[in-house]
């Protein structure tokens, strides 16, 4: 609630109190049901993720709250730390990786467990991005596709709009913009994209 308490444009978008968005809030966490198998369930743990739009953004807030904790209270502190919903890239000292996971884990143990993947051959992936360590232990990036992708977007034949076929060029060519490093990486993710 300390979001909208600190917000000084909520009253510009709602004549609510805060108060009142707090209720209503925990009405609809507390009142989440689903059907399985035609029977009618309520949910009591954790949030209903499936069709419900009120979950996504408390779960984003949650994290946002828990992160903040987990690194003012960090006993050593990540270089780097970046976070993408729930999925978080941080680079940390080798030597406190195992107390690092176990201050994640005591933090909220009854709400989130964390789990880790070390860097294979220098390298990690991140989502859709590739990280790898170089030599000097800098970071170069590029595009990342799992061993299963196939390279199939939009059927050039298919009826879609010439400007939704037209959507998904540039925005491969916007990743492999965005994403990669170098201009060696971009100019292969490019070539990739150009022969798929």
């Amino acid at each position: 609630m300390y979001r909208l308490k600190d917000d000084p444009t909520l009253v510009d978008r709602t004549s609510l109190h805060v108060s009142d968005i707090r209720r209503m809030l925990e009405f609809c966490l507390n009142n989440a049901y689903y059907i399985f198998e035609e029977d009618l369930y309520l949910q009591t743990d954790g949030l209903l993720t499936m069709g419900s739009p009120i979950s996504p953004p408390v779960a984003d807030l949650f994290m946002e709250s828990f992160e903040r904790e987990a690194l003012l209270t960090a006993p050593n502190p990540p270089r780097i730390q970046k976070r993408y919903v729930d999925d978080t890239f941080c680079v940390i000292e080798r030597e406190h990786l195992v107390s690092s996971l176990s201050h994640l884990n005591n933090l909220r143990k009854d709400v989130i467990k964390f789990t880790y993947e070390e860097e294979p051959n220098d390298q990690l992936a991140f989502l859709d991005i590739l990280v790898k360590r170089k030599p000097d232990l800098s970071l170069d990036t590029t595009v990342y596709r799992k061993k299963t992708h196939t390279d199939q977007y939009l059927n050039l034949d298919s009826h879609h709009p010439e400007s939704a076929k037209g959507s998904v060029l540039r925005s491969l060519f916007q990743t492999a913009d965005n994403v990669s490093s170098n201009i060696e990486e971009k100019r292969h993710e490019k070539t990739h994209i150009r022969q798929a």
